[in-house]
């Protein structure tokens, strides 16, 4: 599984969200949106932050901080 973390150099919220997966021990990849449009039309980010879980054969997107620590919160309950 590989988490990418879709960040843009003027989004006031994208630092929270980094302090938060790397406090929880979360690892990620950082992707600057606004220099990887390929990336950002592939996995239809629209904002940042926007965390994307990629599996095998699908992904899922958790944009904003607030969905961000719901799925950091589903990662500690699921084990």
């Amino acid at each position: 599984m590989k988490q990418l973390l879709f960040t843009t150099p003027s989004c006031p919220v994208c630092p929270a969200a980094i302090h938060l997966l790397q406090k929880n021990g979360i690892h990620y990849e950082c992707i600057d949106a606004t220099k990887n449009n390929k990336l950002t039309k592939k996995y239809l980010v629209l904002k940042a932050p926007t965390l994307v879980v990629v599996s095998t054969s699908s992904y899922t997107s958790y944009y904003g901080l607030e969905e961000i620590k719901n799925y950091i919160q589903s990662k500690k309950v699921d084990g």
